[in-house]
């Protein structure tokens, strides 16, 4: 078979396609076909013939004499035999030369002159070169054009290249440091710490100790001196050394342990501590990535002296087990605790001691590990000892009371028998019961005076109180002072508790700043009888609710009461001159209140104010409709209408007084008063609506057109039907001064006595009243939500089933220090009284609104009066504290004591305690908690590199981190060096977090830090940071819950820890592939200087560019995939840009972060021919008869 074809089956049926039209196209050569007919034919053969060059291969077409005279020409070689024929005819069109067009065209010929008819005519053409013809076309008869497209070829274009990639197989060096973290406190005494890490390959440039210390210090590395250095002066300052020593650098040894040694040059103990810090080894190294890591073990630092350590731990995964080793010499006992959690208590001896604490037990105190998993746990190590010092922030009032009664015996209600003469150094004073109160007291102030004093920092006010305020000091430490005040205290007068209360409350605003602990202190020895109100009487007159969180009470002397939805609370009113009848809050602002004198004060969303004085005439009543209208009613026929800028005296409405009004819409109102006399506005004048006879209406409410009720005297209430007023209903000899309507089957109506009515849509029934006295005023907040006033200065609330007093105003009051008698009943039997209910708001103030704890003492036989013991221990539970009553001297005198030192503990600021006896405590750096876990973040891959970086130290409390695109962020610590204060609080801001909050130590303790660790780094979850963006973290510190430092360290800092791929894939095909040598510049500290060069070889196998090494900014990036490769992966090496970089990435200007090895990684693919994506260029078969 001299000329066969060996299709394969895409080729062969193309084949077979054409062959048929072919058949069609001889039978319309043979016989007369209409033009359709022809023409369909033709096109026909020439959609076939394309399809033929696009799917027959060179393969398939291998033995045809001209395919083979290609091969032997070399213009085809085995690469080409499984590309298309169409591919093929474009590259040798793309060559644009006479050799290859030669070739197309003889290919052309070959594959398709022997599949077309022999009549037909026909040609090849790619874009508008013409290949193959085998006539010129002629478009006189049918002539069918066929089109493919064919890609990667372009006229004078090669249309295969190839292709490089790179990548970092080993490094020469990158910095990193070998760190060992003290905790948030390091105390108190000489410090050792270990750093663990260094590798065998490092070389290693210095040591950097960054601490803030309480002295100056010496320091040491394995038993060699690395300098003596004097710490800054300040408590908060932080000094970093760095030590470059050739003495101190030679003593350190790699991949092993490096024993580090601070012995503090100063004698005072309390001085020797670390408030955080680090002591770290700076090398570099060639190892790339760190092994696979599922276990953590954290080391404790060395203390030798009275080991005090607050610390932390961060486990970076989910936690499996944990243990603990901890090696302590110390005759006192020792606790740890974890978390909010007590894991040992340890008693002393005075010989070392090893305790191993196993998983079981961390297990039983946290049974779900989550909770010490990824997030920071502080730790605190303690020595519990007669600690008696510490920096302290504790403003305490010590109140005494110096009433007549401490002029009795400690053991009775009585002056018989009384020893007047006993001083705290007469040993028969706390032991006998005829001891006076007065002197026990004076002796027992006096010690708890010395012993809230061992906290350096500590200040104590005193408040004596009789009638009235005896006596009072500032705040002040001056302890001396204090007890010559207490020496002098003698007994007289009544008992006004809430006075003294009130007076502590007035020295802890004015003297004591949000950052300190308060105290008070308040000892009676009975019943108050004092009030702390201005007046004995109070006579609240209306009541109107905006809503649940909205109201205003209204009453004589310009009293003004408004309701939060918690808690009423006394307004400053224009005048205390002038009695208020009448208040309207049916607006959220403006209110209106009106009153003696025709005076009409309005409130305006923030404060009361005088908006007119309409003169001589008493004011009894005002409604508010709308923000432009109001009525005001009073005497003399008197009514103002009020149209949102200013009042105006109504005409027609008569002589009489009026007492109540009521507006239901703009054009229906009602106002009543004496003589029975009934008044209707019409939306533009008042007219008489009804005359009673001789009834006096106090008030009235209009609910809608057709239902109102008027409510006075003799127990009548009349109801509005829409046309006609009429009596609804008589109670009898009963008074109403007050209603209020729900809705038609809800109502109330209120007056003399107490009583209470309801209407319930067809009667009115008596209710249950919870007080005896006038009710004046009423308003609902909705159906189950009322209240009322009374002229005893009660609110009462309805709760939808009954009524109770919520508040009394002689009583749940009182912010006074110079008291009022009211001639009180001081009985034992009582069980409330104004006086008692004062000093309770008295201690609720203090603590609500200054965050005071107050305590409480019961002097004498209060035990046995139980209203005195109910009243102490009231202020106790309202202050958050503790009461504690007895007779005998010597139990309140450890009373006092035990007060004192809770006081010391609680208001503790510093991490910092001292000693009292003899001391043997040592903590040795062998110690260890040890964490087994499965790692949140994957092991590291072929050709990952470990990236690690301290950022600069941040301005303030707050300062931002940006994370390379590149970087994927396994570890973040962000250090802070709160020195005797607590790390508290850390958030984090990024496009994923809206300061989020990571931090808050004070879901472990939220009452005092005492025994709570403090971490010197905060570590993050490193799944909330995010690359390639501005992650900004905010660090606060307290000195306990809620006393947050408004400033922080500015020499706090980020450090962490990410991972980049060292390795750049194939790009674009490129026209060449060759070897370069280049040189390459690096910068390892990250200070934009170049730290040195390197001259390295890529793509070792291949041709070479040039035997020389050439600078970065000469790498042919666009002609050479290698350069273009190296440069890409110089780019991924750079991450971190810094002021002053410029010129391509691995420049001298711009250096990159990694020293290279000599030899980069490269593999390129050459030989096979990655084509172009040139194009795409048009092929066309054309055909024609």
């Amino acid at each position: 078979m001299k000329r066969a074809l060996v299709f394969s089956i895409d080729a062969l049926v193309a084949f077979l396609l054409l062959t048929t039209a072919l058949g069609a196209f001889a039978l319309m050569r043979g016989s007369f076909v209409s033009p359709m007919v022809e023409n369909e034919g033709v096109h026909a053969v020439a959609q076939n013939a394309v399809s033929v060059l696009a799917k027959a291969r060179i393969y398939d077409v291998r033995r045809l004499p001209e395919v083979d005279a290609l091969f032997e020409s070399g213009a085809l070689g085995a690469s080409d035999l499984n590309k298309s024929v169409l591919e093929v005819l474009g590259g040798f069109w793309a060559a644009n030369d006479s050799g290859n067009f030669s070739a197309a065209s003889n290919l052309s010929r070959a594959v398709l002159s022997p599949a077309m008819p022999p009549d037909a005519q026909w040609a090849v053409r790619i874009e508008d070169d013409m290949i193959y013809n085998t006539s010129a076309p002629d478009v006189r008869h049918s002539l069918a054009v066929s089109r493919r497209l064919v890609s990667g070829v372009a006229a004078e274009l090669p249309s295969t290249g190839c292709v490089a990639r790179a990548f970092v197989e080993r490094i020469r060096g990158k910095h990193e440091k070998a760190y060992a973290f003290f905790g948030g406190f390091v105390g108190e005494g000489n410090v050792t710490a270990v750093v663990r890490g260094v590798p065998a390959d490092a070389q290693i440039e210095n040591v950097v100790l960054e601490v803030n210390a309480g002295d100056n210090l010496s320091f040491y590395a394995n038993g060699v001196s690395c300098g003596s250095f004097a710490k800054t002066a300040g408590s908060y300052s932080v000094d970093s050394w760095t030590v470059t020593a050739p003495a101190c650098l030679d003593a350190l040894v790699k991949a092993g342990d490096n024993n580090f040694s601070i012995n503090f040059t100063g004698s005072l103990l309390q001085d020797k501590y670390l408030g955080g810090g680090f002591v770290a080894v700076t090398y570099n190294t060639g190892t790339m990535s760190p092994p696979p890591q599922y276990s953590l073990t954290e080391y404790l630092p060395g203390v030798d002296g009275l080991f005090n350590l607050y610390s932390s731990f961060y486990v970076p995964g989910t936690l499996n087990l944990v243990s603990a080793h901890l090696r302590f010499l110390n005759n006192y006992t020792t606790m740890l605790f974890v978390g909010n959690k007590t894991l040992m208590t340890w008693n002393g001896t005075n010989e070392t001691q090893t305790v191993d604490i196993p998983n079981a037990n961390f297990s039983a105190a946290f049974p779900d590990y989550s909770a010490i998993s990824m997030r920071t746990v502080p730790i605190r190590l303690k020595v519990v000892a007669n600690m008696t010092g510490g920096y302290g922030n504790a403003d305490v009032v010590l109140i005494t009371d110096v009433s007549g009664s401490m002029d009795w015996r400690m053991d009775s209600d009585s002056t018989y028998g009384v020893n007047r003469t006993r001083t705290c150094n007469d040993t028969l004073l706390l032991t006998q019961g005829n001891s006076q109160r007065m002197s026990v007291a004076r002796c027992v102030d006096a010690q708890f005076v010395d012993a809230v004093m061992e906290g350096v920092g500590n200040r104590i006010a005193l408040v004596s109180f009789s009638s009235s305020i005896v006596n009072y000091t500032e705040l002040t430490n001056n302890s001396a002072y204090l007890k010559s005040v207490i020496g002098a205290y003698q007994p007289s007068g009544a008992t006004c508790l809430c006075c003294a209360i009130n007076k502590a409350y007035d020295i802890l605003a004015a003297q004591s700043g949000e950052n300190r602990t308060r105290f008070v202190i308040v000892m009676s020895d009975g019943v108050p009888n004092v009030r702390c109100v201005p007046t004995c009487s109070a006579d609240l007159r209306a009541v109107s609710m905006y809503n649940s969180t909205q109201g205003f009470a209204a009453g004589t002397n310009g009293l003004i009461m408004k309701w939060d939805g918690t808690a009423w609370a006394s307004q400053t009113p224009p005048s205390t001159s002038y009695d208020l009848y009448g208040v309207s809050n049916t607006l959220a602002s403006p209110a209106f209140a009106v009153g003696e004198s025709g005076k009409i004060y309005k409130w305006n969303g923030a404060s009361w104010v005088q908006d007119t004085d309409t003169g001589y005439y008493d004011h009894y009543a005002v409604s508010l409709y709308s923000n432009s209208l109001a009525f005001s009613v009073g005497e003399s026929g008197r009514i103002y209408g009020w149209n949102g800028a200013s009042w105006s005296l109504q005409s027609g409405t008569g002589s009489n007084t009026f007492r109540g009004v009521s507006i239901y819409n703009t054009t229906l109102a009602f106002a009543v008063g004496n003589s029975g006399k009934i008044y209707r506005w019409l939306g533009s004048s008042w007219l008489e609506q009804a005359d009673t006879g001789g009834n006096t209406f106090y008030a009235v409410k209009a609910y809608n057109g057709s239902l109102a009720f008027a409510v006075g005297d003799s127990g009548k209430i009349y109801r509005w039907l829409g046309s006609s007023w009429s009596q609804n209903t008589d109670t009898g000899g009963n008074t109403f001064y007050a209603v209020d309507i729900w809705n038609g089957s809800l109502a109330f109506a209120a007056g003399s006595s107490g009583l209470i009515y309801r209407w319930t849509g067809t009667s009115w029934v008596a209710q249950a009243s919870p007080t005896s006295n006038a009710i004046r005023g009423l308003s609902f907040v909705n159906g189950t939500y009322a209240k009322a006033v009374t002229a005893g200065g009660e609110i009462l609330s309805w709760d939808g089933t009954s009524w109770a007093t919520e508040w009394h105003y002689q009583c749940d009051n009182g912010n006074s220090s110079t008291g009022k008698y009211c001639s009180d009943n001081d009985d034992c039997s009582l069980t409330s009284s104004c006086p008692s209910r004062n000093a309770n708001y008295s201690s609720c103030r203090a603590h609500n609104e200054l965050n005071a704890t107050a305590h409480a003492v019961g002097f004498g036989p209060v035990a046995s009066c139980t209203f005195a013991n109910n009243t102490l221990y009231a202020v106790a539970q309202c202050g958050n504290g503790s009461y504690f009553a007895s007779t005998n001297a010597s139990e309140l005198a450890d009373f006092y004591r035990s007060l004192a030192r809770t006081i010391v503990q609680a208001s503790n600021t510093s991490q910092i305690m001292t000693l009292s006896g003899a001391i043997n405590s040592t903590l040795f750096s062998d110690s260890y908690f040890e964490f087994h876990y499965t790692p949140a973040t994957p092991d590291y891959g072929y050709q990952e590199l470990l990236i690690q970086r301290e950022t600069p130290y941040f301005a303030s409390c707050q300062g931002s981190v940006y994370f390379p695109s590149q970087m994927s962020v396994d570890s973040f610590r962000m250090t802070s060096f709160s020195s005797a204060d607590w790390t508290a609080n850390v958030t984090l801001k990024n496009s994923a977090q809206d300061w989020l909050n990571v931090f808050d130590l004070s879901v472990y303790n939220g009452s005092s830090y005492g025994d709570t660790g403090d971490p010197f780094f905060v570590a993050l979850n490193a799944s909330l940071l995010r690359s390639g963006e501005y992650n900004y973290v905010d660090v606060r510190t307290q000195s306990a819950p809620g006393n947050q430092s408004p400033s922080c360290s500015q020499k706090n800092r980020a450090i962490y820890e990410g991972r980049i791929k060292a390795a750049v894939n194939y790009s674009g095909v490129f026209l060449q592939c060759r070897a370069r040598n280049a040189t390459v510049y690096y910068d390892l500290d990250y200070d934009s200087a170049p730290d040195g060069y390197v001259n390295l070889t890529i793509g070792t196998d291949l041709p070479s560019a040039g035997e020389e090494y050439v600078a970065v900014d000469q790498l042919d990036v666009y002609g050479n995939a290698v350069d273009d490769a190296l440069q890409r992966l110089l780019n991924q090496l750079n991450m971190y840009a810094e002021i002053g970089d410029s010129g391509p990435a691995g420049s001298m200007t711009n250096p990159i972060d990694v020293q290279l090895d000599s030899e980069v990684g490269s593999s390129a693919v050459t030989g096979q021919g990655i084509p172009f994506l040139w194009g795409p260029s048009e092929v066309e078969v054309l055909v024609w008869t």
